[in-house]
């Protein structure tokens, strides 16, 4: 009787012990083996019985490991996360992880998972371990392919800024080296009537674009000019036009002129909306300057002698 009481109550002391069950315990990022540096993640998935509750997670020290990130997910069952950093060539095994929980009926229990083991070899076969410097913590020293894209992609966008350089300084040295306007043998009548043909077709205003009027008719009429006098008209604002402007022309027209400049200034930078008979006496102004310049080529008096 005596030897039954005395085995029913080592039975009743040792039976907390295997209430809860270790289902798995892996290293999810398994490999061959690891080295220094490494980073080894586990996972350990725990079972308890009904009532059972966790109390803490204690982790055995293991010299050369730190344990850089614990995580512990409560469900059905109960999962462990763990990830080490390696710091030595020395290690065998991982840390082990003990449980202290409480059973259903309130006692104090601890459950014992033991470290998996591991293989760990030297970075290089001529290393010694006290030539290997051990990485920061919490630094995973695992081959990513994320900095090789990222030295790829700068190399491209490099070389293609070069390129885009090389191109444009190439464009605006032969922009630079072919002759200016003025500096070609263009018939500037001819070239002013056929500008002012492909204005007409263009129907600026027929289709609202009274700015875009503007500017085109004020670019061709500077562009006649510096074909005619072989000048540069083309680069000056209107007031360094007026200025520089002192071809022989009637007065009238002169001031008449600079009145048109300084009026397409004001629609072409001060947002003043102009009407469809701006444009209709605009084309007619630009008509009778190109008149008045093929009397001056048809006729063998001075400019300033010849009238409309």
């Amino acid at each position: 009787m005596k030897k039954s009481i005395i085995l029913y109550f080592i039975l009743f002391l040792i039976t907390p012990i295997f209430s809860a069950e270790v289902l798995s315990n892996k290293i999810i990022n398994t490999r061959k083996y690891f080295t220094v540096g490494d980073i080894v993640k586990v996972k350990v998935k725990i079972r308890l019985k009904k009532g059972e509750k966790l109390k803490s997670v204690e982790d055995s020290n293991t010299d050369g490991i730190d344990i850089i990130k614990k995580d512990i997910k409560k469900g059905k069952e109960l999962i462990i996360l763990r990830e080490y950093q390696l710091f030595s060539l020395d290690i065998k095994k991982l840390p082990d992880i003990t449980l202290n929980l409480k059973d259903e009926k309130g006692k104090d229990y601890t459950l014992n998972v033991k470290g998996r083991d591991i293989r760990i070899k030297e970075i290089a076969r001529d290393n010694k371990p006290e030539d290997i410097i051990p990485p920061q913590k919490g630094l995973n020293t695992n081959w990513s392919p994320l900095p090789l894209i990222l030295t790829v992609i700068f190399a491209i966008l490099f070389i293609g800024l070069i390129y885009f350089l090389i191109k444009k300084l190439k464009k605006r040295k032969k922009k630079e080296e072919e002759p200016k306007i003025w500096e070609k043998e263009i018939d500037p009548i001819e070239f002013f009537e056929n500008e002012l043909k492909r204005i007409k077709d263009l129907k600026y205003a027929e289709k609202g674009k009274l700015k875009e009027f503007y500017y085109d008719i004020t670019e061709v009429l500077r562009k006649f000019f510096s074909v005619y006098y072989k000048k540069n008209y083309i680069d000056k604002t209107t007031y360094e036009f007026k200025r520089d402007f002192k071809e022989k022309i009637q007065d009238d027209l002169r001031e008449r002129l600079f009145s048109f400049l300084e009026f397409s200034d004001t629609v072409k930078f001060a947002k003043f909306n102009p009407t469809e008979e701006n444009i209709r006496q605009a084309i007619y102004f630009a008509e009778e300057i190109l008149n008045y310049y093929k009397k001056i080529e048809e006729s063998t008096d001075k400019p300033e002698n010849v009238n409309l």
